[in-house]
């Protein structure tokens, strides 16, 4: 009889990337739209990284990549006050795991995009899109596909040495 359980690699990487937005004026934000933000934004890559983090543990080592937010660094207008501060929780979750992670060889770091062409960027007028654009030095909105090379670096096991990193992929809007 052969052993089932061989069959079946462990997790080398977790990427916590759901995430929600709502678009309004902070005046208008209501309470319900907050806790709905916070469960998906901030509770879920919490329940995501509260999961991985001892599969990845006893695997021994792996990589866990957050996705945050350029709003999560410096708030923002148009949007609920949830998204900014979940992001920022992120942002927070992804370094209080890189702490504990270290000692189990696993790798903890986040992605903070600013707003990118198509998806959440929809939510925001044609107006407001050209405008976010020009106040970034690259003068464009960023897409998926630069967010997901950053992601697979993040992930890629030659990445040996990079943890609790959040990295602003932002077109320049944000140089820390």
């Amino acid at each position: 009889m052969t052993n089932r359980t061989s069959c079946f690699r462990s997790i080398e990487v977790w990427i916590n990337g759901a995430g929600v937005f709502v678009a309004c004026p902070v005046l208008q934000a209501t309470a319900a739209d907050w806790q709905h933000v916070i469960a998906v934004n901030l509770t879920g890559t919490f329940n995501g990284c509260a999961a991985a983090l001892p599969v990845l543990a006893a695997a021994g080592g792996g990589r866990i990549v957050n996705i945050g937010s350029i709003s999560g660094q410096v708030g923002g207008v148009g949007a609920h006050p949830a998204y900014g501060a979940s992001k920022a929780g992120v942002h927070a979750l992804t370094k209080t795991y890189a702490l504990e992670g270290a000692r189990f060889g696993v790798l903890c770091n986040a992605v903070a995009p600013g707003l990118l062409d198509g998806g959440m960027g929809r939510a925001f007028s044609v107006h407001q899109q050209e405008k976010l654009a020009r106040a970034a030095p690259l003068r464009r909105l960023g897409n998926m596909v630069e967010i997901t090379h950053v992601v697979r670096f993040l992930a890629d096991p030659a990445n040996t040495y990079m943890t609790g990193a959040i990295l602003p992929v932002n077109g320049g809007a944000l140089m820390p």
